[in-house]
Formats: C-alpha cells, structure tokens, sequence
C-alpha cells in the first residue's frame, strides 16, 4: 500500500510541474495567436516568404499593425530592391508570424502622427503600417528608388 501512495505521490507531483510548465506556454501560445489575428495574418496571405534576412537587417525594431498591435523590439526589418522584409523574433512569435517580403510597388505612404509614419501595404488596401520617423525615412528612401 505505501508504494502505491508513493506512486500517487510522485503523479501529483508531475501533474502538478506538467501544469506549470505547460499552462504557461499554451496562454503564450493563444495570446500570440490572437494578436496574429489583427493583420499579420492578411500580410502573411498576400507577402509570405521563405527567405532569409538580408544582410543589414535591423533588429530590434518597432511596429504597428493596422495601430492596433505593436511590435515593439520584437521586429526585423530588412530593405532590399525586391521590397520591405519584415520578421519577428524567431522563437517567440513566428509560429503564426512568418517573415513578410512586401514588394515597393505595393507600399505607399498615407499619413503621420507626431511620433510615427504610415505606409499603406497592398492594392487594394491589406493593411497599414506604422513606424518610428527614423526607420520610416530609410523606408521611404527605398521607396523613391
């Protein structure tokens, strides 16, 4: 009988570790699911790529999707002749957040606020984003050509 109440023990005890463990990384998980939901999604249907970053990339950047979700530090960015490559942080978030390459052609800028500027991606419109004024001039550098 004392071995079965030790076997009982020791399961407790693992459900319990498995729970911490696991609760933990399944709210992590839906949470950065959810926050797909707001427009990494739409981009991911239109400018989807399986390249890697180009040299240059910047990391560390900050982000807003359709001014909704922010990618604060969370971002790459990249500017090659093809278009804006953007990428999040590999572990955290790129289980529904594949790297982007949105071509120039489907980018236009469409507004600023004091701290930010916002491009317009696709024709018609899938979404906007929003960038620190400094990394949005190296974007509309680019953009000129």
């Amino acid at each position: 009988m004392e071995a079965f109440s030790y076997i009982f023990d020791s399961l407790k005890l693992f459900a319990l570790i498995a729970c911490m463990v696991l609760l933990p990384v399944l709210f992590w998980s839906v949470t950065v699911w959810i926050i797909s939901l707001f427009g990494w999604r739409s981009l991911a249907a239109h400018y989807q790529t399986q390249e890697s970053a180009p040299a240059g990339t910047r990391h560390f950047c900050h982000m807003w999707v359709n001014r909704w979700v922010g990618y604060k530090g969370a971002l790459s960015v990249g500017m090659t002749p093809k278009g804006l490559y953007l990428a999040v942080w590999p572990i955290t978030l790129e289980i529904w957040h594949p790297p982007l390459l949105i071509p120039w052609s489907e980018i236009s800028v469409s507004g600023e606020t004091r701290l930010t500027r916002r491009f317009s991606v696709g024709k018609p419109q899938v979404a906007t984003l929003s960038f620190c004024k400094g990394l949005a001039g190296e974007i509309e550098q680019y953009l000129r050509g």
